[in-house]
């Protein structure tokens, strides 16, 4: 069975941007970290942080970039998180909207797949995506609005009321 040929059908459901980074977003470690260095390398000593600096490195949450999903009257439909390293990264949205069902409610599945509990595909019609980096609990915009169409694979089996109505 392996000498015909065989037509697969894809069929992609969701959204890929694409964004790039010229540099890493530093946390304060790493900002620290990159000061420090020329003068490790010239054998000089470095400046001891004090404790209250090293208890606000260790406090501070990962710097990411979210990527901020708005429908056409502005509403947020969806936060995805990207990587916050230099170069391009690609990330995706699966077209769902967040869970309306109370946290740590997660189905089976959801929880082998590591997925959190996500709602129903959203509706078709016109969206934007804003790019932001968050560090250390403050959040910058980057670039956007960018406006995309979210559009329909095939019409319904039953007629039904418009999507926009829901």
């Amino acid at each position: 069975w392996f000498d015909r040929p065989s037509y697969v059908r894809v069929v992609i459901v969701g959204a890929v941007f694409t964004y790039h980074l010229a540099g890493d977003i530093r946390s304060r470690e790493k900002a620290r970290q990159e000061k420090e260095k020329p003068l490790v390398e010239a054998g000089k000593d470095t400046p001891y942080p004090g404790w209250a600096e090293v208890e606000a490195e260790r406090r501070e949450e990962k710097p990411v970039v979210v990527l901020t999903v708005r429908d056409a009257a502005g509403n947020v439909v969806r936060r995805i998180e990207g990587k916050a390293e230099k170069g391009f990264h690609r990330v995706a949205w699966d077209l769902r909207l967040p869970s309306t069902r109370a946290i740590g409610s997660r189905s089976r599945s959801e929880e082998e797949d590591g997925e959190g509990p996500t709602g129903v595909l959203a509706a078709p019609g016109a969206y934007t995506v804003s790019l932001a980096k968050q560090v250390d609990g403050v959040t910058t915009e980057l670039a956007g609005p960018v406006r995309f169409d979210v559009a329909r694979l095939r019409p319904g089996a039953l007629p039904g009321s418009d999507p926009q109505q829901t």
